[in-house]
């Protein structure tokens, strides 16, 4: 076989094994299914913490108590303490994804080595987004591509 002929053939794999991946802006597994989690867990834990000030401060939002002192410490302390829980879940939320990001980067260097070899290097020098398979598009349920992938698009596919 000729190297015209590889490299069409390797430029003909790459192209049928990307097509399915989304060329426009991935969702990023790591952080959806982190920060997700995180919102979860800390919506409900101040739901629950602060169910008490929210029930006294709606008493007071009723009985047209708005301008007390007691109203305005109640919400000061609220947003003192969603401030608060925004903050722990910043911390929580980057620290997971890191976590997760580093768990999905061996898979991720697999899956991008078998493609410079299924292509004969040619996906090392063509944009990434042609050739690039994301671990986390797969772990999310995704094997024939995001939204906007070809097999979405153009094959009418729904998976």
């Amino acid at each position: 076989m000729s190297k015209i002929v590889k490299i069409a053939s390797a430029l003909a794999v790459a192209t049928v094994l990307t097509v399915g991946i989304s060329t426009s802006a991935k969702a990023d597994y790591c952080s959806n299914v982190v920060t997700d989690a995180v919102n979860s867990q800390l919506a409900d834990q101040y739901i629950a913490q602060t169910a008490d000030i929210r029930a006294v401060v709606s008493m007071m939002e009723a009985a047209g108590k708005t301008s007390s002192p007691l109203y305005i410490k109640l919400n000061t302390a609220l947003t003192q303490t969603f401030n608060e829980f925004e903050r722990q879940g910043n911390e929580a939320a980057n620290q997971g994804i890191n976590d997760c990001r580093s768990g999905l980067a061996p898979a991720q260097q697999i899956v991008d080595v078998a493609i410079a070899n299924l292509t004969g290097g040619l996906s090392l020098i063509l944009p990434p987004n042609m050739t690039h398979i994301d671990m986390g598009e797969i772990l999310s349920g995704n094997i024939l591509g995001g939204e906007n992938s070809f097999f979405r698009k153009n094959l009418g596919i729904k998976w």
